[in-house]
């Protein structure tokens, strides 16, 4: 068994009970406590924001601590423009808020650590925040805030807080606001609190670049050659070269030139580990019959 399968296997054995289970009651009274009213309003009620009901669902305490996260940004805004005080939440209150929304850990599925990893640099995380010496410097590392990840409601309550700030500086910066859908932030919390780093977690396949009708060799990308040679993923892909495949258009000598793609790093002067990255136009670094 590998070392990410051990860890999974590890994560998803811990006691529920590491949450002490919220009050539903005492929930209902932080909602309405908290005027989440206001815009959740109750029996199909027209209000700002999704009707109390929609709220209301059975759910995993991750997948909830998501969708505020998704909320946050529209609430964020709303509350500024009337000039209202964002809600301070204790982890208690969370937990609470937790059990009057139907939210139960149970539910939540065990991480994928591969795609935890994947979440981290793709939804932008590293543009602020450092994780394993590598990404911002202007959030909290996020490998010192273990913590802070677990139980679910502490995470939650942490993120809420955390929230203002994030939000207007997303705003001030241009930076993209990042959105959680299905397992994303399972995934992406149980990779943080696990502790894993890169060679713990499996690294894509190699898969081959199309190839034009002169070019003088096949190019075969390899995450795992230039992780082993020192490389982060957010060397790469804290730039220009998005997770998913082909989305940041074709891998072609004159891109590269212009110092996009592997150019920006294959240009003679950039080190990695320690060693210069050969440049551009040593062709059989690359291209291979």
């Amino acid at each position: 068994m590998t070392a990410a399968a051990l860890l999974v296997a590890a994560l998803a054995a811990l006691p529920v009970a590491a949450q002490p289970p919220g009050d539903a009651a005492r929930g209902r009274e932080v909602f309405a406590g908290k005027h989440c009213a206001r815009c959740h309003r109750p029996g199909g009620q027209p209000g700002a924001g999704p009707a109390l009901e929609q709220l209301r669902r059975p759910q995993g305490a991750y997948a909830l601590t998501g969708r505020l996260w998704n909320h946050a940004p529209a609430m964020f805004t709303a509350l500024t423009q009337e000039r209202l005080a964002w809600p301070a939440i204790s982890v208690a209150e969370m937990g609470d808020l937790m059990a009057y929304l139907d939210a139960d850990p149970r539910r939540d599925p065990a991480p994928d650590l591969g795609k935890g990893q994947l979440a981290l640099v793709g939804k932008g995380c590293l543009k602020c925040h450092g994780f394993r010496r590598e990404g911002g410097r202007l959030g909290p590392d996020l490998a010192e805030r273990r913590a802070s990840y677990a139980p679910p409601a502490t995470w939650a309550a942490t993120m809420w807080g955390h929230t203002p700030r994030m939000a207007a500086v997303a705003i001030q910066r241009g930076v993209l606001y990042p959105r959680f859908s299905g397992d994303e932030m399972v995934n992406l919390i149980g990779f943080l609190k696990s502790g894993a780093g890169p060679a713990e977690v499996t690294l894509p396949p190699d898969f081959p670049i199309t190839r034009a009708a002169s070019s003088p060799g096949q190019v075969t990308f390899s995450h795992a050659k230039h992780v082993a040679k020192g490389a982060t993923c957010s060397a790469c892909h804290m730039r220009d070269v998005k997770m998913t495949r082909g989305a940041s258009g074709p891998m072609t000598m004159a891109a590269l030139e212009k110092g996009t793609l592997c150019g920006a790093c294959h240009d003679g002067k950039t080190t990695l580990g320690g060693t210069v990255v050969f440049p551009l136009d040593r062709c059989d670094g690359c291209h291979k019959d």
